[in-house]
């Protein structure tokens, strides 16, 4: 049996946020991953991350990992439609990568600073019942090993085990993810854009995210919607790339319940297992570390309420989050030619998605019948 201060089941974002932390904080950590090697393994994933990752890592650590720097953002009506229009941010709108490599990236840095990584798949997750009733921690492997811990992170993605081991029912809201990888040669020039389809479905959009060496093309939304979408993914990177090498895989992403349960018998849930994904963006590498590191401060300062008050603050931001969302829905439905051309619109967005304003302080300059009107959308919305 091995003991540690704390356990992080996953080695993702939220994982190698928690653990490097816990590390700089002093405590002893180990990161259990059923990869063999640090970050290892493809996952469907747009692959954009934001400079919210900043609030959480050192920039240097992005060196690597980061393919493509965007600045240009293309609006278009419909997918292979004229209508469209460019705007031009002046910070980066996100940064381009293959997720294996982020991760690794990432992982490797809370390494680096005293964190323990062990390959390893966790077979059952238990809560040894001591003295005045808190449960410790601990984690089966496979082949029998036990790890026991004072605390448990629990970073282990959508289908996470733990949260189904505590009883905690999966997100009620929840975005299918369809991506297609397409390789091969193409005559235009995707260094610094990114391109979006925000009227592909009422809840959803459409992204083309360009890598090193391919287009990234996939749709998030509702389930109703993705089976058509993979067909106009293929069309899409076919229509752009000369005999398109495809790699399509997916997805779904749990969008945060408010007041879902984050932290209960020193198990701390974090990342995808705690819906910490953007509801307006689906973007859930810069949340996901971000309450990692909530997590990991919390666990360094004794004090699991700072972690609450944390999550409450988010559950505020994701509801300004899914009214921004709604809005745009809104006016691509009423004036989509309008909204596509709408400057000011979109250099709001790129504030918020660089991490220069949140959502509620958007939320807090809107006219009182325009909240009230996002507020009615949020209650009846599926997303």
């Amino acid at each position: 049996m091995t003991k540690s201060d704390v356990i992080i089941v996953g080695g993702g974002p939220s994982g190698s946020a928690a653990a490097y932390h816990l590390a700089r904080g002093g405590a002893r950590v180990r990161v259990v991953d059923s990869s063999d090697v640090l970050g290892g393994r493809y996952k469907t994933c747009g692959g954009g991350f934001t400079e919210k990752l900043w609030w959480t890592f050192p920039r240097s650590v992005f060196a690597e990992a980061a393919e493509n720097t965007v600045t240009n953002l293309r609006i278009r009506a419909r997918p292979n439609e004229e209508l469209s229009a460019v705007h031009h941010s002046d910070v980066p709108i996100a940064h381009m990568s293959m997720r294996s490599d982020l991760d690794r990236s990432l992982l490797g840095f809370a390494v680096d600073h005293g964190a323990e990584f062990q390959p390893g798949k966790v077979e059952q997750i238990s809560l040894d019942r001591v003295g005045n009733g808190n449960g410790r921690p601990s984690v089966t492997l496979q082949g029998g090993e036990k790890l026991t811990a004072d605390y448990l992170v629990a970073a282990d993605g959508a289908y996470s085990l733990v949260a189904r081991t505590m009883g905690l029912p999966r997100h009620r809201r929840q975005v299918v993810a369809v991506e297609d990888e397409a390789y091969g040669s193409t005559e235009e020039n995707w260094s610094g854009t990114i391109e979006i389809v925000p009227s592909i479905s009422p809840m959803g959009y459409f992204w083309v995210f360009p890598k090193a060496d391919h287009l990234s093309a996939g749709f998030g939304g509702t389930k109703k919607a993705a089976s058509r979408i993979k067909k106009w993914a293929r069309d899409y990177t076919d229509s752009h790339i000369e005999s398109a090498d495809h790699h399509l895989s997916g997805h779904y992403i749990p969008l945060r319940d408010p007041g879902y349960t984050s932290y209960r018998d020193r198990v701390f849930i974090v990342g995808d297992a705690g819906g910490f994904v953007d509801p307006c963006t689906a973007e859930g590498i810069s949340w996901g570390a971000l309450s990692g590191k909530s997590a990991a401060e919390s666990i360094v300062a004794g004090d699991p309420a700072q972690f609450g008050s944390w999550v409450d603050w988010v559950d505020s931001e994701f509801y300004a989050a899914r009214a921004f969302r709604n809005l745009l829905v809104l006016r691509v439905a009423l004036r989509s030619r309008q909204i596509l051309n709408d400057a000011g619109f979109w250099q709001t967005f790129f504030k918020i998605v660089s991490g220069r304003m949140t959502y509620q302080e958007w939320f807090s300059t809107l006219s009182r019948p325009t909240r009230g009107l996002l507020w009615t959308m949020n209650r009846f919305a599926p997303l």
